[in-house]
């Protein structure tokens, strides 16, 4: 497994899981560019780690190392790093992995809380570089890959995608990245470019193992079996010493486990020690105290309308994006069953003519016309303009509701999507040959609005100990539709509604 001319990028490698594969990939002889916001070790740091430290490490081990200082939060830091490989390599780049993870002291300063509890800020802090990052430095990654016809992204994710896992944001967060790489893979594999989400299992990580002592039982056994730094760099390796072509047949858009990839690749951890999948038998009989039992256990078993009465009188809902299209068919059916309902949108009076910009006058829709309709068919309805990009918006809708209706709120349709004229002018083209503002066009309002929704609705809801909220995806966050940023946003919204 060698990767000597190789050029890799892999972000947030000061420590941890980035350092690691960064390690790996400099010893398997790959020139590495390196990420991270400190530059110079820092005595007495808690976990420590900085650029210069990683740097040295792959030195020692005969590797080659290229340290950028960059904050993943500033989208100018992140560009001028792609700047300055494309500069520096000639437009070469063979491989990104998107590591870079601001958030670990974050969640374990929120084991506990529950979501609604957390302010609203929980989302960007987890989910600014944890996603949206990612989506980012795939869009400058590609472009360079796409002109070279070759290339691999691996997206770092975990299990948290599947199934709950810490809180909220992370799991929508997790979930996203692996349909982000499913749906590059659509509209890359044309190009040569490979796209995975690798899920480590559990990771001795600097910072897990100074709190293993504060861990429960069952949980510090887990991370006391887990994987060393290390072994998801060993993982990418082989995948990166694959050739792209075999990639493209049977790897990429694909969900990677490093314990699956150790068996395909004859993988072992440090000290010669397996790593299980964490879909084995073996695994599970393993981490749920049962080693006596697991060590008797090969390693192939794996883990692969009724009528009701239509009456919603005395409840009150809330639509968002209640205008027209789906919001406005929702918001009419629930006044019609009876309901008191809120409309949002961001057109207060009907407009008559299309304005000569295209705006919504174009396809018409306003919330007077909505509560008209609504109460023509003897309903209740409640207008508030409100631009769901603007979170001071939001949150004194929901201050509006809380007074008004005594803090009852029974129902929250998450429905408001502002990127739907985005979507058709950019019908056709791949996710590297637009903007990265794409990704905050579609999911700003579209993803990262709907959960601050809810966290106000859950509130309320929680408080009177009944509601239900309802996030109306598609189809897209099972399978490639329209663009990435679509298929992602809509694949985080569906683990949102679960993991909340």
């Amino acid at each position: 497994m060698s990767l000597s001319g190789k050029v890799c990028l892999v972000t947030g490698a000061t420590r941890g899981i980035g350092k690691g594969i960064a390690l790996q990939l400099g010893e398997a002889g790959a020139t590495v560019y390196i990420t991270g916001r400190t530059m110079d070790p820092k005595p007495g740091a808690a976990v420590g780690g900085s650029i210069k430290e990683t740097i040295a490490e792959i030195e020692a081990r005969g590797g080659r190392a290229i340290g950028v200082q960059c904050d993943h939060k500033k989208d100018e830091d992140v560009k001028r790093l792609f700047e300055q490989i494309q500069q520096e390599q000639n437009g070469r780049l063979d491989l990104l992995v998107n590591n870079a993870y601001s958030a670990v002291s974050y969640i374990f300063e929120s084991i506990g809380k529950k979501f609604w509890e957390l302010d609203v800020s929980a989302w960007d802090e987890v989910n600014n570089v944890g996603l949206r990052n990612h989506y980012i430095c795939s869009v400058y990654a590609s472009r360079m890959m796409v002109e070279r016809g070759t290339g691999l992204i691996v997206n770092i994710s975990s299990a948290g995608g599947l199934r709950y896992l810490f809180n909220v944001p992370y799991g929508v967060g997790k979930a996203a990245v692996d349909r982000l790489a499913g749906d590059m893979a659509v509209e890359l594999k044309s190009r040569g470019v490979a796209a995975v989400s690798l899920w480590p299992g559990a990771v001795q990580t600097e910072e897990i193992m100074s709190n293993l002592s504060n861990m429960p039982p069952q949980q510090r056994r887990v991370f006391e079996q887990g994987e060393t730094v290390e072994f998801a760099g060993k993982a990418i390796v082989a995948l990166a010493s694959t050739p792209v072509s075999s990639l493209l047949k049977d790897k990429t858009g694909r969900v990677l486990l490093t314990g699956d990839l150790a068996d395909e690749y004859c993988l072992r951890d440090a000290g010669n020690r397996q790593v299980l999948s964490m879909r084995s038998l073996k695994f599970m009989l393993s981490h749920a105290g049962y080693s006596w039992l697991a060590g008797f256990v090969p390693t192939f078993p794996k883990a692969n309308q009724t009528g009701f009465i239509m009456s919603l009188s005395g409840k009150v809902c809330l639509v968002t994006g209640a205008t027209r299209g789906i919001g406005k068919g929702i918001a009419i059916q629930l006044g019609q069953a009876g309901a008191i309902v809120y409309v949002t949108g961001r057109t207060l009076e009907p407009v008559n003519s299309v304005k000569a910009d295209g705006d919504v006058a174009a396809i018409g829709g306003s919330i007077k016309e909505t509560v008209a309709e609504i109460k023509a068919r003897g309903g209740q309805a409640i207008g508030v303009q409100c631009d769901h990009r603007n979170d001071e918006d939001v949150k004194q809708l929901f201050e509006q509701i809380e007074r008004e209706q005594n803090g009852r709120l029974d129902l929250l349709v998450n429905n408001a999507f502002s990127a739907a004229r985005a979507i058709a002018e950019n019908r056709g083209k791949m996710f590297w040959e637009m903007s990265p503002d794409m990704w905050d066009e579609v999911n700003n309002v579209g993803l990262r609005n709907h959960y601050i929704c809810s966290v106000y609705a859950s509130r309320m809801m929680v408080e009177r100990g009944t509601g239900l909220i309802i996030n109306v995806s598609s189809g897209g966050g099972l399978s490639y539709l329209f663009n990435v940023p679509y298929g992602v946003g809509k694949a985080a919204f569906d683990r949102m509604a679960a993991d909340m």
